[in-house]
């Protein structure tokens, strides 16, 4: 489905919250391969976890390249959140980073997000990606952690009692949209009309 992260994340120790010894850490030296990879999984798990981006995949709401549209939105972050480029710096800040994955929500999904997951996304790959940066891998490990059991509620990544998200569409719904209006379940997406 969306991100194929088990297979990934089955040879990490996801379970460890503690930082590594100091014999651990004189063995392996941090690299930027090291803090990369830690911090694209983390990512990557964080957009499989994000509800909005899931269902919007799940339903096909992008159309027939809803993955691949998820797989851009992944490798945009991964660009812009780049260890090796000079200083380290990030490509955008926290707030260009919510405006960002709420535009393109909107954009390729037909997504209106009222429940201001992107911002609690974006700040938690921000807040990953100084933490990698520095070594510290305990909240890209809790976060891919997370999405393996689908807890989601603890990272504010739109889990099941989040609040959903409107969708835009151009005044048509087919049977299967009608059926989630009417299920109006917890983490619900529900869909309605656009207005022009």
């Amino acid at each position: 489905y969306l991100f194929s992260i088990t297979e990934r994340f089955n040879k990490m120790d996801c379970t460890s919250d503690q930082q590594p010894s100091q014999q651990q850490q004189q063995q392996q030296p941090l690299t930027i391969e090291i803090a990369t990879a830690e911090f694209r999984a983390g990512v990557t798990a964080c957009l499989k976890s994000w509800s909005a981006l899931r269902t919007a995949v799940e339903k096909g709401w992008g159309g027939s390249q809803s993955k691949e549209k998820a797989e851009f939105l992944r490798n945009h972050i991964y660009e812009n959140f780049d260890y090796a480029k000079k200083n380290s710096k990030p490509g955008m800040d926290v707030y260009d980073l919510e405006d960002a994955l709420a535009i393109y929500m909107e954009e390729e999904y037909s997504i209106v997000l009222e429940e201001d997951s992107e911002r609690q996304i974006a700040h938690l790959i921000m807040t990953m990606y100084e933490q990698c940066g520095q070594g510290d891998f305990s909240l890209s490990r809790r976060t891919i952690q997370a999405a393996i059991e689908g807890n989601n509620s603890d990272y504010g990544l739109g889990g099941a009692n989040s609040n959903t998200a409107i969708v835009q569409s151009n005044g048509e719904l087919d049977e299967d949209s009608d059926d989630d209006m009417m299920d109006g379940g917890a983490g619900a997406v529900q869909q309605s009309s656009a207005m022009n």
